[in-house]
């Protein structure tokens, strides 16, 4: 009994280890398709900004996010 005990305490912490551990406070993620040079720098500046804003020239086209 006490080895039932114990393999079921593994079993359920094994599965609270093995649950998705990409959980993201106050971020949205999307994927992106670039399709041109043009569009890879703007995901770059994107992604170097660190104060979460970006200039009106820089938005990212509808196309580009598959949601």
């Amino acid at each position: 009994m006490k080895h039932l005990i114990a393999f079921l305490l593994f079993v359920a912490c094994l599965s609270r280890t093995l649950a998705d551990p990409r959980y993201y406070d106050n971020y949205t993620v999307y994927r992106v398709h670039i399709k041109n040079s043009h569009q890879q720098i703007i995901i770059d500046q994107l992604l170097e900004q660190h104060d979460n804003t970006y200039r009106k020239s820089n938005r990212i086209s509808k196309d580009m996010i598959e949601l």
